[in-house]
C-alpha cells in the first residue's frame, strides 16, 4: 500500500501463498483479507504504530492462510512501482528485466478507515468513486 502522495509504499508484506493463488482467490466476487498481530509485551518503549507489526496472521474469507511477513522494499519493488506510476486502476502483468519471467500488479484507490490505534481497513474503490467493496484489507491488533 503506498502512502497519499503516492509514491512509496508505506508497508510491503511477504503474503504466505503464491501469486497465482492470491491472484485466483480475489476473482471471487468479494475479498476480505485480514491480518491480525498481537500486542507487544508490557514495559516496551511505548507502542508501536500498527501497520510496523513484523508479523501477521492472515486470513481470506475466513480461511487461514499462514503468516504474512513486513518487510522492506526492495530495488526491483521500486523498479517495479515505477513501471507503474501512470497507472490509476487496473492490473495486469509486467516482464522482468531479464524478459524471462512476469509480475503481476493490482493497482487501484483505497480509502482508509481507522476504528482504533489497533485497527485499520482498506477498501477498494470503484474507479467511478462507488465502494464495491470487492476488496477489502484489515489490520487488527489483539
Amino acid at each position: 500500500m503506498q502512502n497519499r502522495a503516492g509514491t512509496s509504499p508505506f508497508v510491503t508484506l511477504e503474503l504466505p501463498l503464491h501469486t497465482s493463488h492470491f491472484a485466483a482467490l480475489v476473482r471471487g466476487e468479494t475479498n476480505r483479507i485480514v491480518f491480525t498481530c498481537t500486542h507487544e509485551p508490557e514495559g516496551g518503549s511505548g507502542r508501536r504504530p500498527l501497520l510496523s507489526a513484523p508479523v501477521w496472521a492472515m486470513l481470506c474469507n475466513g480461511r487461514k492462510m499462514g503468516f504474512a511477513v513486513r518487510r522492506v522494499g526492495s530495488h526491483e519493488d521500486a523498479s517495479l512501482l515505477e513501471m507503474i506510476r501512470s497507472v490509476s486502476t487496473g492490473a495486469g502483468l509486467l516482464p522482468d528485466k531479464e524478459g524471462v519471467g512476469e509480475h503481476k500488479y493490482l493497482r487501484g484507490q483505497f480509502v482508509r478507515t481507522v476504528g482504533s490505534s489497533d485497527c485499520e481497513a482498506y477498501h477498494l474503490a470503484d474507479p467511478s468513486g462507488c465502494f464495491g467493496q470487492e476488496l477489502s484489507l484489515f489490520f487488527l491488533r489483539t
